[in-house]
């Protein structure tokens, strides 16, 4: 949420359709904290 309000965003939803793309996931384990995190918060 802290980089989405930096970038202006309103919500961290635009934040992850513009720019998740663009993230290695060179393990396929990179961010699945994250991605957990998300989906109990239901934004996911």
């Amino acid at each position: 949420m802290y980089i989405s309000q930096m970038l202006g965003h309103s919500d961290t939803r635009l934040l992850f359709d513009v720019y998740a793309p663009y993230v290695a996931n060179a393990s396929r384990l990179d961010g699945s904290a994250f991605e957990s995190l998300m989906r109990n918060e239901g934004l996911a």
